[in-house]
């Protein structure tokens, strides 16, 4: 497989596979921004990944603009099988929200996607959208 360095190009082929090469990159990003948050977020992730998802995801928001993933965050969290409901998700979308295009995250958001992960692996009714675990992880990371 060959490739090529963008040093190499002459200013115009350069600011016309720029454009290119950011759709990509946009696209990636969604795409795999999308999986892992879905896949954090509604308990599938087994336990010994979800550590370095959620590091990944940290690294994704660090750069990326809000507007750009705003759907695929959304649409991973606004999942039937997120079951710790309406309050839940909105706190979760903000933490993501806060979160992008910052050198830092909260040092709160990954223990916010361990607590949403270990919630839908348990069968313990207070993991559920009204229960007391719920309405504990809402007032716990509302503000952070």
């Amino acid at each position: 497989m060959t490739s090529i360095s963008l040093e190499g190009l002459n200013v115009d082929q350069t600011a016309a596979v720029n454009p290119i090469i950011e759709s990509i990159k946009v696209a990636i990003q969604k795409d795999i921004l999308s999986t892992i948050v879905t896949v954090s977020c509604v308990g599938i992730a087994q336990p010994e990944v979800l550590g370095p998802m959620t590091s990944l995801i940290e690294i994704i928001l660090s750069f990326s603009q809000w507007q750009d993933i705003e759907a695929s965050i959304s649409s991973s969290i606004d999942l039937e099988s997120f079951q710790m409901g309406n309050e839940a998700k909105k706190v979760v979308y903000e933490a993501f929200r806060q979160s992008t295009n910052s050198k830092h995250t909260s040092p709160n958001f990954a223990k916010m996607i361990e607590e949403i992960s270990h919630m839908h692996q348990t069968d313990d009714n207070g993991s559920i959208a009204g229960g007391e675990a719920v309405l504990q992880f809402i007032e716990k990371y509302k503000s952070s």
